[in-house]
């Protein structure tokens, strides 16, 4: 489960970010899109992982 939501959250990120610099930041340079790209699946993995924390921390050993 820690795994799924890591990985839902990587790919969120990952969109996300895409989605961003497609949309917003069109027209900076590519090394800023790059970086926006990176720190935006970082977050978005950081998040999945935290809420797979706090949903795996009550579940018995066996879902985990």
């Amino acid at each position: 489960m820690k795994k799924l939501l890591t990985a839902t959250g990587w790919r969120a990120g990952f969109i996300y970010g895409l989605l961003a610099v497609v949309l917003v930041y069109a027209d900076v340079p590519l090394a800023l899109q790059a970086f926006i790209v990176i720190g935006v699946t970082a977050v978005g993995a950081a998040a999945g992982y935290l809420i797979a924390l706090l949903v795996c921390s009550g579940a018995p050993e066996e879902d985990r």
